[in-house]
């Protein structure tokens, strides 16, 4: 068995400056349902074509009546006004309400024409079509204005902005039914190596399942774009740059795990120059030093190690931020928040950033690793800090900022 020696001669922050500035945000575009749009981000502006109410409507249950009629209403001076008709939600009055006369009105229900506000039920006595108020109300009280919530033509949601459900719902009362956004970027992922047996199959002696798959397809999906998982690739040269060249021309990036390291079989290395310029090989990083990158046809390619928690941990603070950008979105993916670190955390040094999968909880932190090659090290992880190399260790108590994942949703 031949092996090489990998030299890393790139830090942390300048690889991923390297990778991001080769990632450019994609110009397609595509219509859906506004149901189904949560996570996405506008590709045009949305003004109302309504305005919202569309007429003026009962903020509350009770009675609609013009203001003028309660003039001397107190309590001890009550008025009686006429009750001549109710109105639910979805239904108008029939014609307008003259003076002396109330309708009964439900929350949403449109305001009769002639009424002026709206007294609640509680604060009248109701006895068969005798409504007695024992104080005044003022004009326009419990009542919501037609577009008092959105006049016509206003700015619902500008080009560029991420759909929440409080803009969704702002887009869908205003009778948005479907939406144009930019379409989420395609990224291949693939496996390497002959060992590796799809989870479901049968395993063999030797064989692992492949996980590194699924791993990605999560921060894929999770950072705004599309996985196109493809079946693992055996080891072999020409094989190898075959499938990495058919993803390249269906995906806007493609991410591979395994092969990037230095055993004999580790192909990556000799396959990537063959697809255009590479960036760099090897990170002084810890996890994940193995790491490479090329550009092929003006596309990004990347080579994660095939340790699961290497190729996650790497995922987490250079795919996640690739695919962010070239789907447009803001911000890398992860918040920094500063935290009390709850237990000691193992920091490689020696000129090594080190990358510390946290579990953060009311303002402390915990870490989850304990080896590369353990996806299990992740699996309580919602964050995570980069350690400078200067740094020797991370001790119980020390103050550091971590980096919270926020993850969109996908369709």
């Amino acid at each position: 068995m031949r092996m090489h020696r990998l030299v890393p001669r790139i830090s942390l922050p300048r690889a991923r400056a390297m990778v991001l500035s080769r990632a450019h945000r994609l110009r397609s575009t595509e219509e859906m349902p506004l149901w189904s749009a949560a996570g996405r981000m506008t590709a045009e502006r949305v003004v109302a074509s309504i305005p919202v109410p569309p007429f003026p409507s009962a903020n509350v249950d009770g009675y609609a009546v013009r203001a003028a009629d309660l003039g001397r209403a107190a309590p001890r001076t009550p008025v009686d006004l006429t009750l001549v008709g109710e109105i639910h939600a979805g239904e108008v009055f029939s014609r307008r309400m003259r003076p002396g006369e109330t309708v009964a009105v439900a929350t949403g229900a449109p305001v009769p024409e002639g009424a002026d506000t709206v007294e609640m039920f509680e604060r009248v006595e109701a006895r068969g079509t005798t409504v007695r108020f024992r104080g005044q109300v003022p004009a326009g009280h419990n009542v919501d204005a037609k577009g008092a919530d959105l006049a016509r033509g206003t700015l619902v949601a500008g080009k560029g902005v991420v759909l929440t459900p409080p803009v969704l719902g702002a887009l869908g009362v205003s009778g948005v039914a479907t939406i144009r956004v930019v379409a989420r970027p395609k990224v291949a992922i693939l496996a390497h190596g002959q060992e590796l047996a799809a989870p479901g199959t049968e395993l063999r002696p030797g064989h692992v399942f492949e996980m590194n798959t699924t791993t990605l397809s999560a921060v894929v999906t999770g950072s705004g774009g599309l996985p196109l998982p493809r079946p693992p690739v055996p080891d072999d040269e020409d094989s190898l740059e075959e499938a990495l060249r058919s993803a390249t021309a269906e995906a806007d990036l493609v991410v591979i795990s395994g092969g990037s390291s230095v055993g004999e079989r580790d192909l990556l290395g000799k396959v990537f120059p063959r697809l255009g310029t590479v960036l760099f090989h090897g990170i002084r990083v810890r996890p994940g030093m193995p790491t490479i990158a090329c550009v092929s046809g003006g596309k990004l390619v990347l080579g994660m190690p095939g340790h699961p928690a290497s190729c996650l941990v790497n995922a987490l603070w250079l795919v996640g931020p690739v695919v962010r950008k070239l789907g447009g979105y803001p911000g890398e993916g992860a918040h920094v928040t500063s935290v009390t670190m709850a237990a000691d955390a193992r920091v490689h040094g020696g000129g090594f950033t080190t990358v510390v999968p946290l579990r953060v909880e009311d303002g402390k932190a915990w870490p989850t690793f304990h080896g590369s090659h353990f996806i299990t090290s992740l699996a309580g992880a919602n964050g995570y800090a980069i350690v400078p190399p200067a740094r020797r260790a991370l001790r119980k108590g020390d103050r550091i900022d971590a980096q919270t994942l926020d993850y969109l949703g996908g369709r």
